[in-house]
């Protein structure tokens, strides 16, 4: 147990046994540390979040956010770039996207997230991410899914339909040994 007794650290199959999860995960929850401040202040501070309906911020916001990303060596996220526009979760993006369907703003999003989503395609592919954590976050995350094509039936696969009495007179002529 940590100093405070706020967490147990254990060895279990939540952790990776290739490599040491402890520095990762401090890594990643480090991460995760260096937003709080904006967090709560963004919060606090209704007037400071982003307002969809700034065009104009929402890129520049897109791109600050991207080059961040390279920075720190992150995927791109939906859930990461409403965190940092102050929206608090992603669903703010579909509310307006309902909302506002001709909006500049919904054009420019919606085709970053698609952009997004090719991003982790590319990284599960290329072994960047573990394929089964990427397939996931395709899933729930940009609404991936499986789709198997269902080829439709021939409209008559028997051929075509005869009546009861002519099928009579045709086979009648038959004799049954």
């Amino acid at each position: 147990m940590d100093e405070y007794n706020l967490t147990v650290v254990q060895r279990s199959p939540l952790y990776s046994r290739d490599t040491d999860s402890g520095e990762k995960v401090s890594s990643v929850v480090q991460g995760v540390l260096s937003v709080v401040s904006d967090a709560a202040e963004m919060a606090m501070n209704p007037e400071k979040r982003m307002k969809l309906s700034d065009t104009k911020l929402v890129c520049e916001t897109m791109e600050r956010y991207l080059k961040s990303c390279v920075r720190d060596g992150a995927m791109p996220t939906i859930s990461g770039f409403s965190s940092v526009s102050g929206l608090g979760d992603y669903h703010a993006f579909s509310r307006f996207f309902s909302r506002k369907p001709e909006h500049p703003t919904t054009y420019f999003l919606k085709t970053m997230f698609e952009k997004f989503a090719d991003a982790e395609v590319q990284a599960g592919q290329g072994g960047a991410v573990h394929p089964i954590f990427s397939i996931f976050i395709l899933k729930s995350m940009y609404g991936f899914r499986e789709n198997e094509q269902i080829a439709q039936p021939a409209e008559n696969p028997l051929g075509e339909i005869t009546d009861t009495e002519t099928l009579m007179k045709k086979y009648e002529e038959l004799t049954v040994d």
